[in-house]
């Protein structure tokens, strides 16, 4: 294979300082946030995380990670940000079922059960909500 049909610079060692180090890690930082500004911003799926976090910043970790001390709940909140759970708004698309179709099967509201609802509006998950953030 050819140098730099990658183009990737050469990293002779004997050449490779902590300044070029810092500027090829300060470029790889910006490459990336690039890609997750892009990823973010055309996502059908992020919707509920870009209304949280829709600009890249390095840890400290999100504040809604300190609502509980417990790993398996905080597992959950996790999970529940990046759409890995088991509402409709989700497993509807793995049905293909059009957005507006993945309604709430709990209620009769007529309504999409995406997070938003789930979290906040929805009467019959009041005992769940309630239940996960009683604090112990």
């Amino acid at each position: 294979m050819e140098q730099g049909a990658y183009n990737f610079p050469c990293f002779d060692l004997t050449y490779l300082t902590n300044t070029k180090i810092k500027h090829y890690v300060g470029l790889m930082q910006q490459k990336y946030i690039l890609h997750w500004q892009h990823t973010i911003q055309n996502s059908t799926k992020l919707t509920l995380f870009n209304t949280f976090k829709n600009d890249y910043t390095p840890p400290p970790p999100p504040p809604y990670l300190g609502l509980t001390s417990k790993l398996s709940k905080r597992k959950e909140q996790v999970k529940f940000r990046i759409c890995n759970h088991k509402l409709r708004i989700e497993t509807g698309r793995y049905d293909q079922i059009t957005r507006v179709n993945r309604l709430c099967p709990i209620c009769e509201s007529k309504q999409v059960e995406e997070e938003s609802r789930f979290l906040i509006y929805c009467n019959k998950y009041s005992i769940v909500r309630n239940k996960f953030y009683k604090k112990k």
